[in-house]
């Protein structure tokens, strides 16, 4: 949202015999995460659990105007920062559903296993003026911009073509955007704003890549699809269900509404 962490808090659940070794490559990466994003490890709690359970949480504070879901308004542009769908694919390498090989293999991978939130980019996005709507691409890129529509009350039309995939993706998964569009745990922005830059200047002035996929249009919370994968209408991951829904009507179809919540497979 725009704000700088300072602190975290780590609980763990603990099951019989714990491996030290473990623990202590746990918090040799908190240490090295922790240093980069200048946070400080304040303390947590230990307890005893059938299962090992690692709960963190981040405190930190908003020094400007934040990042809101609510700030969507018709005419704006929709952009996402850096490349989609990587981490879906490693995601499905791992589980053998997909197959990459070399430098392919070991960054979608890694964009699965060690995802960057984009700390730096959200404060420089939250100084523009007016302050874009936002939200991080965790559950898929289509829900998470179903989450601003729905709070904005406004639409959108998505160019298929113009959602970025990074070579790794084009050569594991192909030029389909589907699995980028409805994967998740990218951790890029997805925001929307109305600036007069182009992406290039745009994706300078926060730091990273930028890419505009789309734009905000009257209506309440339908997403629209054009370009030659209009067609390609993927599910995202809702936390709270347990089942994934595959609609033959959703998955041919060029609208969606941000209150059908279907979910990816992990």
């Amino acid at each position: 949202m725009g704000g700088v962490p300072l602190a975290a808090v780590v609980n763990l659940g603990v099951p019989p015999s714990p491996k030290k070794t473990f623990f202590d490559s746990l918090y040799a990466g908190l240490h090295d995460d922790a240093r980069r994003a200048r946070v400080d490890i304040i303390g947590g709690n230990v307890v005893r659990a059938d299962v090992l359970s690692i709960t963190i949480t981040i405190l930190g504070e908003l020094r400007g105007p934040a990042l809101r879901r609510d700030a969507a308004r018709t005419g704006d542009s929709v952009f996402v920062t850096g490349t989609i769908g990587d981490a879906a694919a490693g995601l499905r390498i791992l589980d053998g559903k997909i197959r990459a090989r070399g430098a392919a293999l070991n960054y979608l991978v890694d964009r699965f296993l060690l995802p960057t939130a984009r700390l730096e980019a959200g404060r420089r996005l939250a100084r523009l003026t007016p302050t874009p709507a936002a939200i991080d691409v965790s559950d898929g890129l289509l829900q998470d911009l179903g989450h601003i529509l729905k709070r904005s009350g406004v639409a959108a039309e998505i160019a298929t073509d113009s959602i970025p995939l990074s070579p790794a993706y084009r050569a594991a998964v192909g030029d389909d955007p589907a699995l980028a569009m409805g994967g998740g745990d990218d951790y890029e922005l997805l925001f929307c704003a109305r600036t007069g830059l182009s992406a290039a200047a745009l994706g300078k002035r926060i730091g990273i890549a930028v890419s505009r996929i789309g734009r905000i249009v009257p209506g309440r919370g339908t997403i629209s699809l054009t370009g030659r994968y209009a067609a390609s209408a993927p599910a995202g991951w809702d936390q709270l269900r347990s089942r994934r829904t595959d609609d033959p009507r959703l998955a041919s179809s060029r609208h969606l509404t941000s209150s059908h919540r279907p979910e990816k497979s992990r």
